[in-house]
């Protein structure tokens, strides 16, 4: 179980995957985390209970963003 700061790949070692580097409570993203998509997508911010929530930065791969507020991963 992880708790703690921590990382995860969706394939072991491999780069080009879906990653996360962050905070985790009870196996869930919580506290400040990085998600990055498979596709180059980012997001960056708050996570609770494994959803984005609170302050975050999005950042598509086409260059658009979203700065600002989360609620339960909108």
């Amino acid at each position: 179980m992880k708790h703690g700061k921590g990382k995860w790949r969706k394939r072991g070692e491999d780069t080009n995957c879906n990653r996360y580097d962050g905070e985790y409570v009870d196996d869930k993203k919580s506290g400040m985390g990085t998600f990055i998509w498979e596709s180059g997508n980012q997001y960056r911010g708050c996570y609770k209970n494994d959803e984005r929530h609170g302050y975050g930065e999005m950042t598509w791969i086409d260059g658009s963003c979203y700065k600002g507020e989360w609620n339960k991963g909108i």
